[in-house]
């Protein structure tokens, strides 16, 4: 709810720094599942510039995009399932009024100072973002 979004961002740093840190872990260990499949997407090179990659092993497909590609993805996504697919945008924080919150939140120095090393030197990181500009 907005109300403990804003109590978190504006919130003294000891309060929010858990929250945080739990949430950085949970992204930033996202695919050691593995796809229950026994795929490790590290291995596979990922194509940082177009920003999505297609991982087969056996009878498995997985199509791996960031967010930030999604727009420019449909194409191949579609290619991947074998069939036409169109976006359907629902779920934006844009419109959701809490988008300047967030961006408060993640300007905030000791967010930076804390976990921008620990990201920038995550494989996570360096998988799909290394050399974005």
């Amino acid at each position: 709810d907005y109300d403990m979004l804003n109590r978190l961002a504006n919130g003294p740093w000891e309060e929010l720094r858990p929250s945080i840190q739990a949430a950085l872990e949970n992204v930033l260990s996202w695919f050691d599942h593995g796809y229950f499949s026994g795929i490790n997407v590290y291995e596979y090179p990922f194509d940082v510039e177009r920003g999505y990659s297609v991982i087969r092993k056996g009878n498995v497909t997985v199509f791996l995009y960031r967010l930030d590609a999604l727009n420019r993805s449909w194409v191949a996504l579609s290619e991947v399932v074998g069939l036409r697919l169109k976006p359907v945008l629902r779920n934006w924080s844009v419109e959701k009024g809490y988008e300047g919150l967030l961006q408060g939140l993640l300007n905030r120095p000791e967010i930076s100072r804390e976990f921008s090393d620990r990201v920038q030197g995550s494989r996570y990181w360096q998988h799909f973002f290394r050399d974005v500009g």
